[in-house]
């Protein structure tokens, strides 16, 4: 079994960053996944190596000198400025604000665990900079993602559409702040997996009406769909509350 640590990434992995990207994208579009992932340029990725308005990390082995898997986090400096969420109504102002994009696994290191690792690192070094939420987007249809955020402590709050090519998009939320108050069992929704864009709609529908999307419901092993719960209101708590 491999030894796995997270570093934190600095310029001088640049070119190991582009080439996993590089990588990773081509595969994807093999597998009609493009839009799984949005490609950032080398100026993109320098601003967060160099620790300017976020932070990079990657994914080592233990007798390697390429990282196999590399996440950024998100940490704009001032209200106000952009993000690479596509179109979310904010809960905080930016300075206040996490945003976790370009999780990225090497294809012969996938089903370890990685992304799930990067995820919580992210979380408590955006807990650590007292940031009060984290923020996420991905692709309808990327299942994988969907489930590593949930069990995250993720709920999924609104959709977007992507205006530079149309994919429909899935906003999640995490709050180090507050924690939702449900309404009744009675009013929980399970949507059937995997989402598409027939099911679309009626997942927007019931974002904007309050519910939010908490977790996957199951019949024995397999999982059936995506568990939608009505939000009545947010209760204030302790940061470091957040991620018992």
């Amino acid at each position: 079994m491999s030894d796995f640590t997270i570093v934190q990434l600095g310029e001088e992995k640049l070119d190991h960053v582009m080439q996993l990207q590089d990588q990773i994208h081509e595969e994807l579009q093999q597998q009609q996944h493009a839009n799984y992932i949005i490609p950032k340029t080398e100026d993109c990725f320098r601003q967060y190596l160099c620790g300017d308005n976020g932070l990079m990390f990657g994914v080592m082995v233990t007798g390697q000198t390429r990282h196999v898997a590399q996440a950024v986090l998100e940490l704009p400096k001032n209200p106000g400025n952009p993000t690479s969420m596509t179109d979310m109504a904010l809960p905080v102002p930016e300075n206040r604000l996490a945003v976790i994009s370009g999780a990225l696994v090497h294809p012969d290191f996938r089903g370890w665990g990685l992304q799930s690792l990067l995820l919580h690192e992210r979380c408590r070094q955006a807990a650590k900079l007292e940031r009060h939420e984290i923020v996420a987007e991905i692709e309808l249809s990327n299942s994988f993602s969907l489930r590593n955020l949930l069990k995250a402590g993720f709920q999924v709050v609104s959709t977007a559409t992507d205006p530079s090519d149309g994919a429909l998009l899935l906003n999640a939320r995490r709050s180090l702040t507050h924690r939702p108050l449900f309404g009744k069992a009675k009013d929980e929704i399970c949507l059937p997996l995997p989402l598409s864009a027939s099911t679309f709609p009626a997942l927007s529908s019931y974002l904007d009406s309050g519910y939010v999307a908490t977790s996957l419901c199951k019949n024995g092993s397999a999982e059936e769909g995506l568990v939608l719960r009505p939000v009545h209101a947010w209760k204030k708590i302790q940061t470091h509350a957040a991620l018992a």
